[in-house]
């Protein structure tokens, strides 16, 4: 988050997502090679140790801060 105005202080949510490992079973009518659709009807349980595949889509953005703002490194 980066504040709105740099005199107000108040934050404003840049980007954000998520995508729980065990909803990663995906539509194969739907998915594409570079943008899955993700059911999340079905509960696909993982095994710690294990390694998964997952595949998020991730699409193109721009934000333009203000050289007085900081972005946080979190």
């Amino acid at each position: 988050m980066v504040p709105a105005d740099p005199g107000a202080g108040l934050p404003i949510k840049v980007t954000q997502g998520w995508l729980r490992a065990s909803h990663r079973a995906e539509d194969p009518e739907l998915t594409s090679d570079m943008r899955p659709f993700h059911l999340h009807s079905k509960i696909e349980s993982r095994l710690p140790g294990d390694v998964y595949d997952l595949r998020v889509e991730l699409l193109p953005m721009s934000f333009l801060a203000c050289r007085l703002h900081e972005l946080p490194r979190n």
